[in-house]
C-alpha cells in the first residue's frame, strides 16, 4: 500500500546532483517524520528526545544514515523505514517492470531488523508452488544470510538468482524448512483472465497493483465485457498490494463516483477517496481473499464491501493497514513513512485485523 508521491521524481533530478554534507540529512529525516508520520502525536516525547540524541553533526554519510536508522527505531514501527539511494531505484523499478519469475518481490516481505517475514508469495508463482508460505521467515538464499540485508539488497539478490533454482532457508514456527524454488520458465503475468462461456462468467486474477497490472486488468475487463459476461470473480488471493492509485483505477471500472477507501491521517481526521465518475461495468462481482491478501489488495476488497458492489469470500486477510509515502532526502536516500491508517466499513483500522469476508470459506490455495 504505497502512495507514491511526486517527490519520488527527485532521485533522477538535478536537485540530487550534488551530495550535501551528511549532517543536515538527519535533520531532514527528523522533520519529515514529525510532519508526516501518522502516529507521531502519540510519540511526541520520544521524538523530541530522539532529536536531542541524533540530530547533530555527523562526519560521514555512513554515520548519518546509522543515526537515521537508530532514530527510526525509537518509534518501534517496522513499516517506518530508511532506504538507501540504490534501494530506492531497485524498489521503484518493481512497480513498473515485469514480475520476478520466482514470485518473490519487494511487496512479498515485511522488513524489520534481523527479520524478513513473507507476507505472501505471488499467486500461482514458483515460490508458492514450491512451498513458500505466509508468515515464513526468510533466513538465507543460496547459502547467503539475508536476515540483516536492506530491502533493496534482498530484492537485488532475488533478481540475480531468478534464472536458476533458489535454495531458500525458511523458519516456519520453530522449525527450519529448506525449500528449493525452480523459477518459472515464462514470465509471471500480473493479471490473468479465465472465461467460462457456458455460464457467462469470468475470473480475473490480480497478483499485485502496479502500472502493468492496471493495463492488463483494463484489457481483461474489456475482453470479458465484450463477451457478455454477467458474473465476475476478482481474485486477490496471495496479492501483497502495491499502488493505491492503480487499485482505485481498477475498482473504478466496476464502482463509479463512490467513497472507496477511507483513512485517518496524523490529525486523526478521516477522509475518503472516491472512484472515478462514469458508467460502471454491469454484472455480479465476487472478490476472493485469503491470509496472503494484503495492503492495497485489502483496500480493494473492503472498498467493494463499503460500496455494497460485491461479495467478499475467503479467509481473513493479512492486516496491513498503513498507507505509506516515500519521501526523498537531499542525498538521494529516502524514508518510507506511514502517513495514513486505513479503515474498514465499520471505521475500524485494518492494521492487524484484516478484511472480514462476507462468506468465510478457507480452502488451500
Amino acid at each position: 500500500m504505497r502512495s507514491i508521491a511526486i517527490c519520488l521524481l527527485l532521485w533522477a533530478s538535478s536537485a540530487c546532483a550534488a551530495t550535501p554534507p551528511p549532517g543536515p540529512v538527519v535533520k531532514e529525516a527528523w522533520e519529515d517524520i514529525a510532519k508526516i508520520y501518522v502516529d507521531i502525536p502519540a510519540h511526541q516525547a520520544e521524538w523530541q528526545k530522539a532529536k536531542a540524541t541524533y540530530v547533530k553533526s555527523h562526519k560521514t554519510s555512513t554515520a548519518a544514515h546509522a543515526a537515521i536508522r537508530a532514530m527510526l527505531a525509537t518509534l518501534n514501527n517496522t513499516r517506518l523505514q530508511w532506504l538507501s539511494a540504490e534501494d530506492v531505484k531497485t524498489i521503484l523499478a518493481q512497480f513498473s517492470g515485469p514480475l520476478p519469475k520466482s514470485g518473490l518481490a519487494y511487496l512479498s516481505f515485511e522488513f524489520s531488523p534481523g527479520e524478513k517475514k513473507v507476507i505472501t508469495a505471488l499467486a500461482n508463482s514458483a515460490a508458492a508452488q514450491f512451498g513458500v508460505r505466509t508468515g515464513d521467515l526468510l533466513q538465507s538464499v543460496n547459502g547467503r544470510d539475508v536476515t540483516k540485508m536492506s530491502p533493496g539488497e534482498l530484492v537485488r539478490l532475488l533478481d540475480r538468482s531468478d534464472s536458476k533454482p533458489m535454495n531458500l532457508a525458511l523458519m516456519r514456527s520453530t522449525r527450519l524448512q529448506n525449500v528449493t524454488v525452480q523459477p518459472s520458465a515464462k514470465p509471471l503475468e500480473p493479471v490473468t483472465l479465465t472465461m467460462n462461456p457456458s455460464d457467462m462468467s469470468a475470473e480475473i486474477a490480480i497478483r499485485e497493483f502496479t502500472v502493468p497490472a492496471l493495463k492488463q486488468f483494463e484489457e481483461a475487463v474489456k475482453t470479458a465485457s465484450a463477451k457478455g459476461t454477467k458474473e465476475y470473480t476478482l481474485d486477490v488471493r496471495n496479492n501483497p498490494g502495491g499502488l493505491v492509485d492503480a487499485m482505485l483505477d481498477m475498482a473504478s471500472l466496476f464502482v463509479r463516483n463512490k467513497d472507496f477507501t477511507c483513512a485517518k491521517d496524523q490529525s486523526r481526521k478521516t477522509t475518503c477517496r472516491k472512484t472515478k465518475a462514469g458508467t460502471p461495468i454491469e454484472g455480479d462481482v465476487t472478490i476472493l481473499v485469503n491470509e496472503g491478501t494484503a495492503s492495497a489488495a485489502e483496500l480493494f476488497a473492503i472498498g467493494f464491501q463499503r460500496t455494497k458492489r460485491g461479495q467478499v469470500i475467503g479467509c481473513r486477510s493479512y492486516g496491513h493497514g498503513y498507507g505509506g509515502q516515500l519521501t526523498m532526502l537531499s542525498d538521494g536516500s529516502a524514508l518510507l513513512i506511514p502517513d495514513t491508517t486505513y479503515l474498514d466499513p465499520d471505521g475500524q483500522p485494518i492494521e492487524g485485523r484484516g478484511v472480514t469476508p462476507d462468506v468465510v470459506k478457507c480452502t488451500p490455495f
